[in-house]
């Protein structure tokens, strides 16, 4: 009958080996967490999910429009004629709420500057930019919780954005 051995690993070895998987971990732990939560931009408002904070949009929407001119025929179908690629339409909704690390009056009020100022913006969501710039052209606000104070708690920001073309 023969006896297997096994060799066990010294105590320094089994250190230096913890060590190094702790060491990669910790590395990799910094990488995602850099990258971890950042949905994407609206000039310097930044969609973001993490521990502390919850800044997201939902149903993003883009239009995109081609204007013809119809040229009527006696008889037959009319035709048509490229007059026009028209600006992009953008719109979504955000959700803003104090639970959840977002003050919603500063960010409403943020928003609406940016509306009356007519301040050009740039859409980048998961690293990939959309169109050049944007204008917000309306913004739908509705206040959802407010505390007896008077507080804003949760409320609803909808947004839209028309395509701002170089001249």
């Amino acid at each position: 009958m023969e006896k297997k051995i096994i060799a066990k690993p010294l105590q320094s070895q089994k250190k230096t080996i913890t060590s190094s998987l702790h060491n990669i971990h910790d590395v990799e732990k910094k990488k995602t967490k850099k990258k971890a939560g950042k949905i994407g931009t609206l000039g310097d408002i930044v969609f973001t999910v993490s521990s502390k904070t919850i800044r997201t949009f939902d149903g993003l929407k883009i239009e995109s429009k081609t204007e013809y001119a119809k040229h009527t025929r006696h008889n037959k179908k009319p035709l048509l004629e490229f007059q026009y690629n028209d600006t992009d339409t953008a719109s979504f909704t955000m959700y803003l709420s104090v639970l959840l690390g977002v003050n919603p009056r500063k960010m409403q009020k943020k928003i609406d500057k940016y509306r009356k100022e007519g301040k050009l913006l740039t859409l980048i969501i998961g690293g990939k930019r959309y169109g050049k710039k944007w204008v917000i052209t309306d913004h739908s606000k509705e206040y959802e919780k407010i505390d007896n104070k008077g507080n804003l708690w949760i409320a609803k920001s909808s947004v839209s954005l028309q395509e701002y073309p170089e001249r």
